[in-house]
């Protein structure tokens, strides 16, 4: 079997796979809600609402536009982080 066929039939199952794990779930895109690739722009509140609205479907795909995408911390969800140096190994 030469190259050009093994390379054929990698991409080919690689697709089929692919396109078998996505059928019967629909398919959220971050697109719609106003995320956009390479734009400069921040992205983080449009990106969490695409999210919120993952999780109001149940199981969906999130598709994100190819390229860049601009999270800044202004918009971003805000959240508190406790770092201890305890594990319960040293208790």
């Amino acid at each position: 079997m030469d190259m050009s066929l093994k390379r054929f039939l990698i991409i080919f199952f690689s697709l089929f796979i692919q396109q078998t794990a996505i059928l019967g779930q629909s398919v959220v895109r971050a697109s719609d809600y106003g995320v956009r690739s390479n734009s400069f722009e921040n992205a983080a509140i449009a990106l969490q609402n695409a999210i919120e609205a993952c999780k109001a479907k149940g199981d969906v795909i999130l598709e994100l536009p190819g390229g860049r995408i601009d999270i800044w911390p202004e918009g971003a969800a805000k959240r508190e982080l406790y770092i201890s140096n305890c594990t319960e190994d040293a208790i």
